[in-house]
């Protein structure tokens, strides 16, 4: 008996199709792991947290619950209903057509958030008020932008949905330029604002008449200004890339695992920076000098009479 010869191997174009949902997929599900984590950490360590903070972490974590079953039915469809065969892969169900309307709203989320840290810590340390209103102006513009992504990302879902077929992608192209390139100029802009202002707190704890430990400050505010340029970088390096696959290559599905990435980078970013706090403080042997450090970030710790040192409190 004939042996029966094996299966032709997957084409090529279907592999650029279906290994970026696949590895999508995956990051998005490890990511949301350590989200939970984060939620975790967030939820013990800090539970008297200002009401808009909690409501802003909370928010963020549902959206990505939501976004995480948009992507498993993106998953099924695309990788059991229609596996190996090509012709079906450009078939995509609800799940693919909403990932940039939860992905944008998560986003949009973190970035007013960023925004409204940009807004107190430069308002309390402007020395005339025509440097209140610049960072005035750029905590309005930062919000503009973030709303402007919003809107393309809505755009983008509402001409995709009826038509539900990647081979007429192009016709989003438009809105979902809009989206990416506004998500990515907020989180530079936030980037260079929060790194501005935490700069200018290193100068002024060197010279402060209370800052006993000026180098331990230093050296916290040091790594606060690199784990704020870090986790900005990492969404606004994200959504570039998103954004030149998407253009450059449209046709294949590579853009599709940033995208089903992007809303979890966000919220994780946002979680870790919050967390950081209580890293921060076991890290400082000295009270008074971190709780100085945290009215420099506008965690709002009152300072206690004088005679003892400043009252930890978290925002």
């Amino acid at each position: 008996m004939a042996a029966i010869p094996p299966s032709p191997l997957v084409s090529h174009d279907t592999i650029l199709n279906i290994g970026p949902v696949l590895i999508g997929a995956l990051m998005s599900y490890l990511l949301m792991g350590t989200l939970i984590v984060q939620l975790y950490i967030y939820y013990m360590s800090f539970p008297d947290d200002r009401l808009f903070v909690r409501l802003t972490v909370y928010s963020v974590f549902v959206l990505d619950l939501v976004s995480t079953v948009a992507i498993t039915n993106t998953v099924w469809l695309m990788l059991i209903l229609g596996w190996g065969r090509f012709e079906n892969l450009h078939l995509v169900d609800w799940g693919f057509t909403t990932v940039p309307l939860w992905t944008s709203l998560s986003s949009a989320i973190v970035q007013v958030f960023f925004s409204w840290r940009v807004w107190m810590l430069g308002s309390n340390r402007s020395i005339n008020r025509y440097e209140k209103k610049f960072w005035m102006t750029m905590t309005v513009l930062i919000f503009a932008v973030s709303v402007t992504q919003v809107g393309g990302a809505i755009v983008s879902t509402a001409r995709f949905v009826p038509i539900s077929d990647l081979a007429f992608i192009s016709i989003c192209f438009p809105s979902t330029a809009t989206w990416l390139s506004a998500s990515a100029a907020a989180d530079v802009m936030i980037t260079v604002c929060l790194t501005v202002l935490l700069g200018r707190a290193i100068a002024q704890s060197r010279s402060d008449h209370y800052s006993r430990i000026t180098r331990k400050t230093d050296a916290l505010l040091t790594r606060i200004i690199r784990n704020t340029i870090e986790t900005a970088a990492i969404t606004a390096g994200a959504a570039i890339l998103e954004l030149i696959l998407f253009f450059r290559l449209p046709n294949r599905g590579l853009h599709i695992a940033i995208a089903l990435i992007l809303s979890k980078l966000y919220t994780n970013t946002l979680l870790a920076s919050l967390n950081s706090r209580a890293s921060f403080r076991r890290r400082d042997d000295s009270v008074g000098s971190f709780s100085h450090i945290e009215s420099q970030l506008d965690h709002h710790v009152p300072h206690a009479p004088s005679g003892t040192g400043p009252s930890l409190r978290q925002p």
